[in-house]
């Protein structure tokens, strides 16, 4: 709570930051839902985390998957936060074992729906400011015998 007070007036973090701020909110949670999901955050080698991101960048999608995917879940839930770089763009990868979207909107009924639609105001406005187009894009995980096993959301973030 100390860090989202603090932060409360900034719209740029690191990814430092972001990272100690997501591993804080998913132990609370993991601690309020008795230990029914675990996670870990993998950064490759070369990742440079004194790089500026949006806030809230990685955490919106980290909370996605524990409401929507992993709440409803039967069993052990895991998220993984993986952190990658090529020659043009640093690629996050934040992938849980949930029921997925489409059965989440089945029994979801008190989502606001507004989380992504912060977000997506959040990076327009960086864009604005820093001229770094970051996009996402959100899909299933499907088994071999086509059922939903989770949720995978791929974040690209250009190399300057």
């Amino acid at each position: 709570m100390r860090q989202t007070v603090l932060n409360s007036d900034k719209i740029i973090t690191t990814l430092s930051d972001e990272l100690e701020y997501v591993g804080n909110y998913l132990e609370l949670e993991k601690f309020r839902n008795g230990s029914k999901f675990c996670w870990e955050i993998n950064l490759a080698e070369d990742i440079e985390t004194n790089i500026n991101i949006p806030k809230m960048l990685i955490h919106t999608f980290a909370e996605n998957a524990i409401k929507h995917g992993l709440k409803h879940l039967e069993g052990n839930g895991k998220i993984i936060i993986s952190i990658g770089k090529n020659l043009k763009e640093y690629e996050i990868l934040i992938s849980d074992n949930g029921i997925g979207r489409q059965e989440a909107k089945k029994i979801e009924f008190e989502s606001t729906g507004k989380g992504l639609g912060i977000l997506n105001q959040i990076l327009d406005l960086y864009y604005d400011l820093m001229k770094i187009r970051i996009t996402y894009v959100i899909k299933d995980i499907i088994d071999g015998k086509e059922n939903s096993s989770g949720t995978e959301v791929l974040i690209k973030i250009p190399v300057n």
